[in-house]
């Protein structure tokens, strides 16, 4: 069996490639990535875009927003929030890490209300972005 690494990426970067299944991918891509699935998002993405048909180049591309410090933090300070009625004002790597079972918790919680509102407001921008360019591409030919 000849692998051709070429030849499958541009199946990838085909499959489900327009606007709306660009912004669906995207969309799923940072609602997973905003969760605490920690060392599992890739696996999770690859998991949910091939069981939904999605763009997995996307999905895993637009999941680097998501990355530590501002959207975990954003997560944590929300869910602190929800638990104690107040935001959490000393957030250094001390806190989080020595109350780590606390802070996922808080993580998830903020995951919660923050990842579904990122996902539209990604999904959205991406798929406005994508019918543009679609456009432009066709006014052009």
């Amino acid at each position: 069996m000849t692998y051709r690494p070429i030849k499958l990426l541009k199946i990838l970067l085909k499959e489900n490639a327009s606007p709306v299944g660009l912004g669906l991918s995207a969309g799923v891509g940072i609602f997973l990535g905003t969760l605490p699935l920690i060392s599992t998002h890739t696996l999770a993405i690859i998991y949910v875009t091939i069981r939904l048909r999605l763009n997995k180049i996307m999905a895993l591309a637009i999941q680097n927003l998501c990355i530590p410090p501002f959207v975990p933090v954003a997560c944590i300070e929300l869910g602190y929030y929800m638990r104690h009625g107040r935001w959490l004002t000393d957030v250094s790597m001390d806190v989080i890490f020595k109350q780590f079972h606390d802070r996922l918790w808080e993580w998830l919680l903020g995951s919660l209300i923050i990842a579904p509102i990122l996902a539209v407001i990604v999904g959205m921008s991406v798929f406005f972005t994508a019918k543009a360019l679609q456009n432009r591409i066709a006014s052009n030919h």
